[in-house]
């Protein structure tokens, strides 16, 4: 316990005191894989973080933990970083944390993040002047971020296509939660087609967003799941077709998702994975799954289109 408080003494420091611009780091772009043929990918989901450093205390040390026994070649944070009214300085504290793992990391935002005086767009291009952050948003497509990362193999072709899609916050046609709109689909379908034509097949991908489809609910319903369901489903009530998309195209492996605290379990639907990351927040919402955690998904450059994905927990404070 010694260990875990000169830790957060140190995150809360840099939290409270670093500009967003005080500290250089070397940029990173290329994805490809480590010696030993594998690239780790650490899901966060959730942080909902807040500029009171106690109250942030057990997410700093959850993303310390994980950071120092997974050691992950890509960080993604799927969703609802920030509830603050002060959003961008959320944003700055956390880069400020990130830098120090020099790790490179994506990030998508939840329905929580632009309730906070700030919109998607002008969120992403505050985060995205961090040049660790590999998000990006796509000229011509709604909503921010949808953007994608390439896994290379060593003779630098595609061998994973991660997609990063902004899941909305509210639908405006009814009182749900937003459906993934037609456009986002329609961009997947373009990029997937693409990597097909340029590469002489498919390119096996997974996508990363905040708010689970409606299949997460009906395959929990029908088919044995691994992990905790601790709470209905909170998908859209309108189905816009993500997931018929995907398997149409047959590329999608995997989705991986936040916003359903209690959470973390994992589906196979229709050869698909369905997979909830692992709370990682703070104790400003609701959350009976303790303790903190996160999802890591491991890649292997020996087995196309194959991935191995479990939950890590941390230490409760």
């Amino acid at each position: 316990m010694k260990h875990f408080s000169i830790v957060f003494t140190l995150i809360t420091l840099l939290f409270l005191s670093c500009p967003a611009a005080a500290i250089e780091v070397k940029k990173k772009t290329d994805l490809s894989y480590r010696e030993d043929g594998t690239f780790k990918i650490v899901q966060f989901t959730d942080l909902h973080l807040v500029r009171n450093m106690e109250k942030n205390r057990r997410c700093l040390s959850n993303l310390d933990y994980v950071m120092e026994q997974e050691k992950p070649d890509l960080i993604v944070i799927t969703g609802d970083l920030i509830f603050d009214s002060h959003p961008k300085q959320i944003l700055d504290s956390l880069a400020v944390v990130l830098r120090k793992y020099d790790t490179p990391y994506a990030i998508v935002f939840g329905n929580h993040d632009c309730e906070q005086g700030l919109g998607n767009e002008e969120l992403l291009k505050h985060i995205s002047k961090e040049s660790l952050c590999l998000s990006r948003s796509t000229i011509g497509v709604s909503g921010d971020p949808n953007f994608d990362l390439v896994v290379k193999d060593a003779k630098g072709k595609p061998s994973w296509v991660l997609y990063f899609i902004d899941s909305g916050s509210m639908s405006d046609i009814d009182d749900g939660y937003a459906y993934i709109a037609p456009d986002r689909i329609d961009w997947y379908k373009r990029r997937s087609e693409r990597f097909e034509r340029l590469f002489g097949g498919k390119v096996p991908g997974m996508m990363f967003f905040h708010i689970p489809l409606p299949e997460y609910a009906m395959a929990s319903a029908i088919c044995k799941y691994k992990g905790n369901r601790l709470e209905k489903e909170c998908a859209p009530q309108l189905n816009s077709g993500m997931f018929f998309a995907a398997c149409d195209r047959g590329d999608i492996k995997a989705f991986f998702v936040g916003h359903d605290h209690d959470n973390d379990y994992e589906v196979k639907y229709h050869n698909v994975w369905l997979c909830y990351g692992r709370y990682s927040g703070t104790n400003e919402v609701y959350n009976n799954l303790k303790p903190n955690g996160a999802r890591v998904i491991v890649l292997n450059s020996k087995q196309s289109g194959k991935f191995h994905t479990y939950v890590v927990t941390s230490p409760e404070l």
